[in-house]
């Protein structure tokens, strides 16, 4: 394994890079040549439902990991596109990112919390689009390994995804890498509560958004969770001064910020990583669909992944930027990794895909495969 010095707190210990879920420095490739986008080779919608049928088909070999840009068509801003902006002139910062860490999250919680409450109104008046109900629907498959999104709208979960955590093993068919906008944690005691009305009317008045005597939908063993983690990181991390009960910090939105030390109240991140790198070398298509690799996480996704995928993995970038495919290709330094590009959305690939997803999932599947196929 390899390993990294962190400074946390006035100390430097070491961590293990394949355990801990750090993001490392952003993904900064730009487009350089029209020679060398043109040379990135591109497949159709039907081309691409066409090689599902013929190399996912009873196989559960077909991983999906999903960005922001499938959202859009349900009315929701991208991050790249839309948030970072938003936060940058809201609060006069020098890069909008810079509210999605963990640093200022320390420094002014209340504003943290209160725009991350902002983008949750939001996200409760949007519906689940194609894409969202299609992916849903390919849990009844033979086809689908399993869906990695870096969304945080809980829109698959909403078209009835299931969702994957540490206690129900392998079963959940959606790992929700940076939790969701649609749940608070009490850093304390791991209970969790969805967000409601009223919660978000407790944050805009800077109030606590949970109080003890809600009820909470599970609860997540976060004394667990610290033991396996203390021995990656300092212990001062959590002498923090949320003790009260009235703490800005003692409930938070269960989303995962960059550089978050509190990291297991969102997702069992150690887990979820080894459960990708376990689908990864599975996999025989990968869809990455609506992800621009202009942002930092998503480009140590796809490098984790296209180091764990066999050599003959087919890597398909969906997304209409034909920027994206080129910086994708940027992330992992154009090594021999079977990148395609698709330029379409999302939603085009899965309308085409969902007479074969209604065939296979039907009850007659060993008699429809010729039909399908």
């Amino acid at each position: 394994k390899q390993f990294k010095k962190i400074k946390i707190t006035g100390k430097v210990v070491s961590m293990s890079v394949k355990e801990r879920a750090r993001l490392p420095r952003a993904c900064t490739s730009k487009s350089t040549s029209i020679a060398t986008k043109n040379a990135i080779p591109v497949m159709s919608v039907e081309e691409v439902v066409q090689r599902i049928k013929e190399d996912c088909w009873n196989e559960k070999s077909l991983l999906v990991v999903s960005g922001s840009g499938v959202s859009v068509s349900s009315g929701l801003s991208t991050f790249g596109g839309g948030f970072y902006e938003r936060a940058k002139k809201r609060y006069k910062l020098k890069d909008g990112m810079d509210l999605f860490r963990w640093q200022f999250y320390v420094k002014e919680p209340f504003l943290c919390t209160q725009f991350l409450g902002q983008m949750c109104e939001q996200v409760l008046k949007c519906k689940p689009n194609t894409t969202h109900q299609a992916i849903a629907k390919l849990e009844d498959t033979s086809i689908l390994l399993r869906h990695y999104t870096l969304n945080i709208d809980g829109l698959h979960a909403l078209a009835g995804a299931s969702t994957w955590d540490a206690t129900n093993s392998n079963s959940g068919a959606t790992v929700e890498l940076h939790g969701s906008l649609r749940e608070i944690v009490c850093t304390h005691t791991g209970n969790i509560y969805a967000v409601d009305e009223a919660a978000l009317n407790r944050i805009k008045r800077k109030k606590l958004p949970k109080v003890d005597n809600d009820t909470p939908i599970r609860t997540l063993d976060l004394q667990a969770r610290r033991s396996r983690k203390r021995h990656l990181i300092s212990d001062s991390v959590y002498d923090n001064d949320a003790e009260s009960e009235q703490h800005p910090s003692r409930y938070r939105f269960r989303v995962l910020l960059y550089d978050d030390e509190e990291d297991e109240c969102v997702l069992d991140s150690s887990g979820a990583l080894a459960l990708l790198d376990s689908d990864a070398a599975r996999a025989r298509i990968v869809l990455w669909l609506g992800i621009s690799f202009q942002q930092s996480a998503s480009c140590e996704y796809l490098r984790r992944v296209a180091a764990c995928t066999p050599a003959n993995t087919l890597h398909l970038i969906v997304n209409p930027s034909t920027d994206a495919a080129f910086n994708a290709m940027s992330a992992i330094n154009f090594q021999d990794v079977n990148i395609h590009a698709v330029h379409a959305p999302s939603d085009d690939l899965f309308t085409a895909l969902m007479p074969t997803i209604q065939c296979a999932s039907s009850s007659e599947l060993s008699k429809g495969v010729a039909t399908c196929i």
